[in-house]
């Protein structure tokens, strides 16, 4: 759908929808210290880059380019990505353990699993490869009962 000409910019290039509240969006932000704790605050809380961006209304170019130039925006985005890390461990150490109909414990392995991907860095699928030598009966055997589903 093509922009109406009253929401194009000077420039012609559409213009930024508005705020929640209804107002406009300054496009024209200013860095200001203050941000930071802004900034902290949204990360705190579970707070995605977006999400920070928007709370101090800028473009994900503009956070970038303020972390290069201010050492204490770059500290409080480096601390605010840790405190966010955190909150979203705690949520999932608080679901990982839940008790069944018997009220016995168990334990929710597919969120350990996101949970432990996201820190390390893995991967959601490891291929394995086992070289055997697929002359043995028994491996005919095993190989045999994989493809039936049988194991």
């Amino acid at each position: 759908m093509a922009a109406h000409i009253n929401d194009m910019t000077p420039n012609g290039a559409p213009a930024a929808p508005p705020k929640p509240d209804g107002t406009k969006w300054n496009l024209n932000t200013q860095y200001e210290p203050s941000m930071c704790q802004t900034i902290l605050d949204v990360f705190e809380h579970g707070g995605t880059l977006a999400t920070a961006c928007a709370a101090i209304g800028i473009g994900k170019q503009t956070f970038f380019k303020w972390i290069d130039a201010f050492e204490e925006f770059q500290t409080a985005y480096d601390m605010g990505m840790s405190l966010s890390e955190k909150w979203w461990d705690n949520k999932a150490q608080k679901n990982l353990e839940w008790l069944d109909a018997k009220g016995q414990e168990q334990f929710r392995t597919e969120i350990w699993k996101f949970q432990k991907a996201a820190e390390f860095g893995a991967k959601d699928k490891a291929d394995t490869t086992i070289l055997v030598d697929s002359g043995s009966d028994k491996i005919q055997d095993l190989i045999k009962e994989i493809r039936q589903g049988h194991i």
